[in-house]
């Protein structure tokens, strides 16, 4: 866990989603000290800012803290002492509006969503004031929290890869950061509209399998962070190799034969992809496509695919659970 220090009179701490409690790092800065951000910008939704100020997370340092390349990295950034100053930020898609306190909700940025992008310190106005839209504010700090990486690579988790055994997992999407604010995450091209998505998460993330888009790569990238004065981070998963046996296969006929999962006729409770070899179509890549599988196989698959089938449990359980806080 970080710590942060803010003035004389406020604090606050950082630390490993997965495990909050742990001392790891200690980082004082105060709020006149931080690098001005350049820019023409005074205002932001209904909040107008005196002075506007830049914090940069390095994620190389809190990637160098996390001992277990299994767990999923995230952290969050919390506090014990406002002091002086209320604190207010920007939120992701979780709970439909601008702001949020740091009283309230730690600001948190894991594989589900990251609150990123500004916030404000005042003497007297929170973030329930900021939320009222019909009245401008006048805040004495705005600080945009940004994340660097000297890679200009995010790796949030190392998983196992095998051709016959691709697992399945949550990438960041269009609104896994607010979008309302500075930063934007830019899907990949092949995983636009090409995954599941659960109804409640607003397009904060997609469920996808990691594979290997390239021989020579062992990165799956899900996206771009885009951020004011820094390149362009890919953010995904590390794969390694695993000689781990597939689990059950067989062979179709498309024609006649139903895809399913050991006889299941159930197809809500799956999730269907279809991988293809880049010599297997006309794109010439390496290709992992959604299956809307139905009863009246109004769906297209080709010769030389290999279906993929996902049990949704198991996903669905873990995004509607996993909330650090």
């Amino acid at each position: 866990m970080s710590q942060m220090v803010i003035g004389n009179d406020s604090e606050l701490f950082m630390g490993d989603s997965n495990n909050p409690y742990e001392i790891k790092h200690i980082m004082q800065i105060k709020l006149h000290n931080l690098e001005n951000f350049k820019t023409n910008l005074t205002k932001f939704e209904n909040v107008r800012f005196q002075n506007f100020k830049i914090l940069y997370i390095d994620w190389d340092e809190l990637q160098k803290k996390n001992h277990n390349s299994n767990t999923t990295l995230g952290f969050y950034i919390g506090t014990k002492n406002t002091g002086m100053y209320k604190i207010s930020y920007t939120v992701g898609y979780y709970d439909g509006f601008t702001f949020d306190g740091l009283e309230e909700r730690p600001i948190i940025c894991t594989v589900n969503q990251c609150d990123f992008g500004y916030f404000f310190f005042d003497k007297e106005l929170n973030y329930e004031k900021l939320n009222e839209k019909g009245n401008i504010y006048t805040v004495e700090y705005a600080v945009l929290l940004i994340v660097k990486s000297l890679s200009n690579i995010i790796v949030l988790q190392e998983v196992s890869y095998h051709k016959m055994n691709i697992n399945i997992g949550l990438c960041p999407y269009i609104n896994w950061v607010s979008k309302k604010g500075p930063l934007k995450f830019i899907p990949e091209d092949h995983i636009k509209d090409n995954g599941y998505f659960e109804s409640s998460n607003g397009n904060a993330h997609i469920i996808i399998p990691f594979f290997k888009k390239s021989l020579d790569s062992n990165f799956f990238s899900c996206g771009k962070f885009k951020q004011p004065t820094l390149n362009d981070i890919s953010i995904g998963y590390n794969l390694k190799y695993q000689n781990n046996e597939n689990r059950y296969e067989r062979k179709i006929n498309p024609s006649h034969d139903n895809i399913n999962c050991k006889n299941e006729n159930d197809q809500e409770k799956y999730y269907f992809f279809a991988y293809s070899e880049n010599y297997t179509n006309y794109m010439g890549e390496r290709r992992m496509d959604k299956i809307d599988i139905s009863f009246d196989k109004n769906y297209k698959i080709y010769a030389g695919q290999s279906i993929y089938i996902y049990p949704r449990g198991k996903i669905e359980n873990f995004i509607k659970t996993y909330h650090p806080f």
